[in-house]
């Protein structure tokens, strides 16, 4: 081969290399990773002061013996979350809410055992003072009851145990008043009216013996 050819030949590989060089894409850069999401601290202690306060209305109540097993287990995602708190809030946080549900487990139960039957117990005594018109025949007791009640009632709505339990309770015992004091006032009355009846008879009756013993002497006259 001459080496004008060769030369030829070398410049167009050349040539070749370069244009292919210059049109292969450069590499994208690679993203920035994304900063952590930080969790709020305040959003963390918040979440743990709730946990916390639902843990003390059940000792505060005496409420664990209606689900032990809800309460131990609030008390151990509770330290978890105290555990994780300097290592990662994201952990603690879950941990506290779990803790909270639980609380809230056994708050629930305790409800479903003990204040719904207290309310369904003043419930019924209210439709007893009913039956003996007791609004009328017994207005302070049975207004001190409805009272009570309606207080329980928002307490209840609230999920606190303690007020609503009392509550209903008072409630329930105004309303027995109530019901007892109505109770006697118609039975009095009824008294009253029987009494009232038999005068009647006993003053017919004379009249009638009267009558009786005039026409007996308008006959002897005769």
């Amino acid at each position: 081969m001459k080496r004008s050819t060769r030369y030829v030949l070398f410049a167009a590989a050349v040539a070749l290399a370069f244009t292919a060089c210059a049109s292969a894409p450069e590499p994208a850069p690679e993203p920035e990773p994304l900063p952590p999401i930080e969790t709020d601290t305040a959003t963390v202690e918040a979440q743990r002061e709730q946990a916390e306060r639902l843990r003390q209305q059940i000792v505060d109540a005496d409420l664990a013996q209606y689900a032990q097993q809800e309460f131990d287990r609030g008390d151990e995602q509770l330290a978890l979350g105290d555990e994780q708190r300097e290592l990662d809030d994201e952990e603690a946080l879950q941990h506290y809410r779990d803790a909270a549900a639980s609380y809230r487990r056994v708050i629930d139960r305790a409800f479903e055992e003990v204040v719904d039957v207290a309310r369904s117990d003043a419930q019924n005594a209210k439709s007893r003072a009913d039956e003996v018109r007791a609004r009328r025949g017994a207005p302070e007791p049975y207004e001190q009851g409805e009272t009570r009640y309606a207080t329980a009632e928002s307490a209840r709505e609230q999920r606190e145990f303690t007020p609503s339990l009392e509550g209903y309770r008072g409630a329930r015992e105004s309303f027995e008043e109530a019901y007892e004091v109505a109770s006697e006032r118609r039975d009095r009355a009824r008294e009253a009216m029987d009494s009232a009846d038999r005068a009647i008879s006993r003053t017919e009756d004379s009249a009638q013996d009267l009558e009786d013993e005039l026409d007996d002497e308008l006959e002897d006259e005769e």
